[in-house]
């Protein structure tokens, strides 16, 4: 049986690992293979006892859960077959009842049971409901029928084509009402086990990130200037730094270069991770401009140069447009004042392109 089972669907299991998916699979395969059997030998002795009525109606249907049988080794989407499934029972089950003359017996209950059970599992609580409506007007309709004392029934069946009473066989729908509910509380147990093994994952994942996150917003403050060497040099400033995430796509910046005092605040393009690695690269470069040149305006170029050099932009369509909006400041030292204002205000975008 177990190599049955893998050659019908092993394949199919093995393509996903959803446990609800996994359990639809394993149930419509275990039922198929049933209703096979069953309906085999059942045929069998409507065709001895000569009820050809419900010969025509169940070998029908073992012609149809045939081809659901082969249609799922052909890895043919779940929902698709238990749509069949729902359909096929609806229609064998009405024309089942007409036969019968419209007549509720405990055999028919128990397999209106199983296949509201069979569509909840497999389908959805909209299919589910519409099935457990249509036998709920089955019974209404039978009830009346019965009341009216068999004048509803809407064609003639022969009396000999009329099943006999057998409760011995409402086992059949009454332990496979049983076993599709052992499966829906196996499946609901297997997936909270997932659940909780998907959630410590997840913590796992998340404590590793974060841990390494705040790994590189030591890194980032240890680049910023020292708050100490601004407030000597600046006693009545102030700095407002309130990054959106650990880490931050901002950075102010402080030079003391000979009698000027540099001071920037940029705006790098994102946010957390990526905006840290811009904002790391634009003091970077902002450093070496300032290095280079005293003026504003020429930093400013220098700076966009070379983050257009790191970061291989160009004018071309596919060129990264990452960058940063940033305002500069030279501040001159003053013999008696300090410190007086040279230039302020200059803020260039640093665009690709």
């Amino acid at each position: 049986m177990k190599k049955l089972h893998n050659w019908f669907i092993g394949g199919y299991l093995a393509k996903t690992d959803n446990v609800f998916e996994r359990a639809k699979l394993n149930l419509l395969y275990s039922l198929l293979l049933f209703y096979i059997a069953d309906h085999v030998f059942f045929l069998g002795n409507l065709i001895s006892n000569h009820y050809y009525y419900h010969g025509v109606l169940i070998s029908t249907a073992t012609l149809i859960y045939m081809v659901l049988l082969y249609m799922l080794r052909k890895n043919v989407s779940i929902t698709l077959i238990a749509k069949v499934v729902f359909y096929q029972g609806i229609i064998t089950g009405i024309l089942s009842y007409l036969v019968q003359q419209s007549r509720m017996d405990y055999i028919g209950e128990f397999w209106m049971i199983v296949s509201i059970l069979i569509t909840f599992f497999t389908l959805d609580k909209r299919y589910g409901l519409t099935m457990a409506g249509i036998w709920f007007l089955q019974i209404v309709y039978c009830s009346a029928n019965d009341l009216s004392g068999g004048k509803l029934i809407l064609w003639h069946v022969p009396a000999d084509q009329v099943l006999p009473q057998a409760p011995l066989f409402v086992l059949i729908p009454y332990f496979l009402c049983i076993y599709i509910i052992y499966q829906f509380v196996k499946t609901r147990s297997l997936a909270e086990v997932d659940i909780q093994q998907q959630k410590k994952l997840i913590e796992l994942k998340n404590t590793e990130i974060t841990d390494s996150i705040n790994y590189a917003l030591r890194i980032q403050q240890a680049q910023l200037p020292d708050k100490k060497e601004i407030y000597s040099q600046l006693p009545d400033s102030f700095i407002l730094f309130k990054p959106k995430d650990i880490v931050s796509g901002d950075f102010y910046f402080f030079r003391k270069k000979g009698n000027l005092v540099f001071i920037a605040a940029a705006d790098c393009t994102g946010h957390g991770v990526p905006g840290a690695l811009m904002s790391m690269l634009g003091a970077e470069k902002l450093s070496e401009a300032v290095l280079r040149s005293s003026d504003t305006s020429e930093i400013l170029t220098r700076l966009n140069k070379g983050i257009k050099t790191s970061l291989r932009q160009s004018v071309a369509d596919d060129a990264t447009r990452d960058g940063m909006d940033i305002a500069l400041c030279s501040i001159k030292a003053h013999p008696q004042h300090f410190p007086v204002a040279r230039e302020s205000g200059t803020e260039i975008p640093l665009r690709g392109g």
